[in-house]
């Protein structure tokens, strides 16, 4: 067919209506926010039209046995999507495939902005696009294809000399992967950084970043840990290697219960581990606070840590002897350091159980 102009409203007022196939015509402009109000609509069809803009939540989508709104005939051959379009609303997922959901404006400019202060030459001039498998034509950045948006960022191939993280890293809001492991990036984190609340993966190790609270209204000349950190509840693995915090561990960082890997080693962090409930890590394989200046007694509360597989307590003043049962759940235990404290007493008969260390 021909038709060609905007995309009619009145199908948003259908209620009844079952199919609705649209393909292959010459409609142009935005689409509005409504597309269909029915709980009848069963197949719905707008590929090969002219359309553009931003496809929003639309509670029939899921219920659609068929659904295909991708491709169009536009330059950009997608929209912004609002939240996540159904997989059935994309023809076919494969290589050749031009469906995808294009990334927000505000995405675009915070991924321009990390390139232009990181002075990433590998970036190129390309506009990025979210593809069809979730890769970019940015090298170390993917993305949710369903989404349009970007949910992975590592440099760790990369040589950054210099830079600082731009406060619209925020707009990158469902990022869940960030590595900048051991790149030349200073400043202080921006506030909005805290409000990454979707991030899983945090390697921050061998930066010279510095943490700021939300709360703070100017930057301090200390770098201590931000108790902001607890924001970040889905996090699973944080590492902080040797990034020049000092103070105290904020009681904020257990209400990161799915942490599965923690490492501050090598920092100045000091203070008494007894008081923290180290228990609500029921996940957590990996933890490593050596190199710190961590005083008073181990606590026993890390022995119900039983899925611990790598223990690194080395080089703090940890005085006091060890609890007879503290070995009896950490049967997992592969690497474990203690040296270098001011431990005193024997080791417990419990050390016996752990079969697996080296």
């Amino acid at each position: 067919n021909s038709i060609s102009g905007p995309y009619p409203s009145i199908f948003s007022h259908m209620s009844q209506l079952r199919q609705l196939d649209l393909s292959n015509n010459h409609l142009n402009g935005s689409l509005p926010s409504v597309l269909f109000n029915s709980s009848f609509m069963t197949h719905f069809s707008i590929q090969n039209n002219e359309l553009n803009g931003t496809i929003y939540e639309n509670e029939g989508f899921d219920a659609l046995f068929g659904c295909v709104i991708f491709p169009q005939r536009t330059l950009e051959k997608g929209f912004v999507c609002e939240s996540e379009i159904p997989a059935n609303c994309f023809p076919a997922l494969s290589p050749t495939s031009t469906s995808y959901c294009l990334l927000p404006p505000a995405e675009k400019i915070a991924l321009d902005e990390l390139k232009q202060r990181f002075g990433i030459q590998a970036w190129g001039q390309n506009e990025t696009t979210c593809l069809w498998n979730g890769s970019t034509n940015w090298y170390g950045v993917q993305c949710n294809p369903l989404i349009g948006s970007v949910n992975f960022i590592s440099m760790e191939s990369f040589v950054v000399t210099n830079g600082s993280i731009p406060p619209s890293i925020a707009s990158l809001r469902h990022l869940s992967y960030l590595n900048l492991y051991n790149q030349s990036i200073s400043g202080f984190l921006p506030k909005s950084f805290w409000n990454l609340t979707e991030l899983v993966y945090l390697n921050l190790g061998f930066t010279s970043v510095k943490f700021i609270s939300m709360e703070e209204t100017s930057p301090s000349i200390k770098n201590e840990f931000s108790t902001n950190i607890g924001s970040f509840t889905s996090l699973e693995f944080l590492n902080l290697d040797s990034v020049g915090l000092s103070g105290f561990i904020p009681s904020s960082l257990f209400e990161c219960k799915n942490l599965k890997y923690l490492n501050v080693y090598g920092n100045q962090l000091k203070g008494s581990l007894l008081s923290f409930p180290w228990n609500e890590f029921k996940e957590l394989s990996y933890l490593s606070l050596g190199s710190n200046f961590f005083q008073g007694s181990i606590p026993s509360s890390l022995s119900n840590c039983s899925s611990l597989e790598v223990l690194d307590l080395s080089k703090n003043s940890l005085s006091g002897s060890i609890s007879a049962s503290f070995f009896s759940k950490l049967g997992q235990l592969v690497i474990m350091r203690l040296n270098i404290n001011l431990l005193s007493g024997n080791l417990p008969p419990s050390i016996g159980l752990l079969s697996r260390l080296e």
